[in-house]
């Protein structure tokens, strides 16, 4: 009962620590979250949720709402726009009022007008205004504006200007960058400051537009016609990006103008009806880097601001809103991942662990991937972090149990079957069969009355009282590296050679030692040694379904006589000349005469322990 006890403590021990290893390895992990160098691993780590889309495993459905007037270099080289950008006042007139005869719902201008032209070419600044204004029953019309617009009246005296804010239609263009300079998200209103009004990004002015309602921004939270926009920062959106350079329709500026002027009223209500339009430079001077980089060089390896805002607006127009997964779910995920590992690391060897790795391996991957799909942005090197380090930390548990393991067997097998056999065993992987002669000093014990105690007690009893005993006698052994052969009934043999960490030689000793340390245990039993040295052969024997490591020939056969002459002598101990010899200068020993033994032609000296002599007549040597 006390070993299957012993047995379950040591079970809920080990699961115990691969409890702890596993818990361990999640709270590292999301404290490494906390450092700089993580937070921008991770900032790379979640860019591979779109890498199906970019390589078209999954392939975002085309936008069919969302349309790009871009100015490209073939709308800068067309001689008919032969004008420098700041006076294209005219031009963004025309592009305005053919958007709306094209039945856009509406066109945002990512063009900014930050100064005055009039004293340039008089009735500039009034030119796009008017377009504006003639439109406006037709088409909502979302102006752009540089940060510091606000806060400097004097830009505000622009037309275009004015009548956007008048209108609020008016929005901010610039985008937020993370630290490594690339756009993932975008503020959609910025901080209220006393006295200014709200304002709000170019992408959601867009929105407001389209659904006829402005935005809701209450307590923190932004919501469009009563639903929310899910944010990860203050006032702030990830986009959702579907699609890199070139992903949404678009069409040229000076195609534009032209059909505009040619009347081709058909040509511009199949690009912009019923459509969000949006009217930017797509050239290398506005280009950033997105999750959608291409590593490559030129303007095509980054998207247009232009393009960015087009993600942002079809974000919000689809609803397609990605949230940071909670601390409680990314805690239970990794504490997931850890138990996979723990379990897998702990339970399987060989194939069966290289396919749970595996299986570990395409969980890490997919898992992001399937959240990201659903909105969700967990970050794939926390899981991978997490995996690595748990599989670590449960290889080098495994491995220093299995050392430990090892050392226990060792220390078993060192006890019981001696310090030789022990490392042949570590060595070879094999049972040494061979036997060899050695000189060895051989110890037999023997409990006295023990007959007639197992005659007068339950049986129980005998074997719980002698279980006790021999609890009490095999230490003796033990402690001076001796082996425990065998017990035979109430009897104990045990062999006493050179090991690897004794004095060559000194075995005698250890075995007189040990001896007195049992004959003089307290209890209720008494002992009676008996010790010789000589030569023995020492191997294995048996069969290959019981095989004993024992000590065999006439020295074994000495030690036993000597240990039964104790009941004649009324000694506790006797030992042999060839012992004596061994050890006579270290504990002083009497001589109790000579004795013939059985098997013996002549006759021999017995000694044993001055501390245990009790009055027998004998010569001190």
């Amino acid at each position: 009962m006390k070993r299957e006890r012993d047995t379950s403590v040591a079970v809920w021990k080990h699961r115990g620590w691969l409890v702890l290893l596993g818990a361990v390895c999640v709270l590292l992990t999301m404290g490494l979250d906390g450092t700089d160098l993580f937070q921008k691993i991770h900032l790379k780590a979640r860019d591979l949720n779109y890498f199906p889309r970019m390589i078209g495993l999954i392939e975002a459905p085309r936008p069919d709402k969302i349309e790009l007037i871009v100015i490209d270099q073939k709308s800068l080289d067309d001689p008919a726009l032969a004008k420098p950008l700041i006076f294209w006042h005219e031009f963004y007139g025309e592009v305005i009022r053919a958007a709306a005869d094209g039945g856009a719902k509406v066109l945002v201008l990512d063009v900014t007008f930050t100064l005055p032209v009039n004293e340039w070419v008089p009735g500039y600044d009034q030119a796009v205004a008017a377009a504006v204004i003639e439109t406006q029953s037709r088409m909502a019309v979302v102006v752009a504006y540089a940060p510091g617009t606000l806060e400097n009246q004097e830009r505000m005296a622009i037309p275009v200007n004015i009548f956007a804010a008048a209108t609020e239609r008016g929005g901010f263009a610039n985008l937020t960058t993370d630290t490594d300079d690339f756009v993932r998200k975008i503020e959609l209103i910025e901080e209220p400051r006393p006295g200014f009004p709200v304002a709000k990004s170019m992408s959601l002015r867009a929105m407001e537009a389209f659904l006829g309602e402005p935005a809701v921004y209450e307590d923190g939270r932004i919501s469009l016609r009563g639903e929310p926009v899910h944010t990860v920062a203050p006032r702030t959106m990830l986009i959702n990006y579907q699609g890199g350079p070139g992903f949404f329709p678009r069409v040229s500026f000076n195609e534009v103008i032209h059909a505009y002027r040619r009347k081709d009223t058909a040509f511009l209500r199949r690009e912009f009806a019923e459509k969000v339009v949006l009217v930017g430079v797509d050239t290398i001077d506005d280009r950033h880097a997105t999750p959608f980089y291409k590593f490559e060089s030129g303007r095509r390896a980054n998207s247009a601001g232009v393009e960015i805002h087009a993600n942002a607006v079809a974000t919000m127009l689809g609803r397609m809103y990605l949230r940071e997964v909670p601390v409680s779910a990314r805690v239970a995920l990794l504490a997931s991942i850890s138990a996979l590992c723990v379990l897998a690391g702990n339970a399987l060897r060989g194939r069966r662990l290289l396919w749970a790795g595996l299986g570990v391996l395409a969980a890490v991957t997919l898992v992001p991937q399937a959240l990201f799909r659903a909105g969700w942005m967990f970050p794939l090197t926390d899981l991978f972090v997490c995996a690595a380090l748990t599989v670590v930390s449960v290889f080098i548990y495994r491995s220093n149990a299995a050392e430990t393991r090892g050392s226990l067997f060792h220390k078993a097998i060192s006890v019981f079957v001696g310090g030789k056999l022990a490392k042949a065993l570590v060595e070879t992987g094999k049972i040494p069969v061979a036997g060899n002669r050695q000189t060895v000093t051989i110890l037999f014990t023997d409990i006295r009355g023990f007959t007639a105690f197992c005659e007068s007690k339950d049986p129980s009893t005998v074997v719980a009282s002698l279980n006790e005993y021999f609890s009490r006698m095999v230490p003796c052994i033990v402690n001076e590296k001796g082996m425990v052969d065998k017990f035979i009934g109430d009897g104990i043999m045990a062999i006493f050679a050179d090991e690897e960490d004794t004095v060559p030689g000194d075995h005698p000793l250890r075995a007189v030692r040990a001896a007195l340390a049992m004959v003089t245990q307290g209890g209720e039993f008494k002992t009676g040694a008996g010790i010789h040295t000589g030569i023995a052969v020492i191997g294995t024997i048996g069969s290959a379904d019981k095989m004993d490591y024992t000590a065999l020939g006439d020295t074994v056969n000495l030690s036993s006589r000597l240990e039964s002459l104790n009941k004649e002598y009324k000694t506790r101990m006797l030992v042999s000349e060839s012992t004596y010899e061994a050890v006579k200068d270290q504990i002083p020993m009497v001589c109790l005469g000579q004795v013939q033994v059985r098997g013996k032609a002549v006759p021999m000296n017995i000694y044993t322990a001055s501390e245990l002599q009790t009055g027998a007549p004998a010569a001190t040597h």
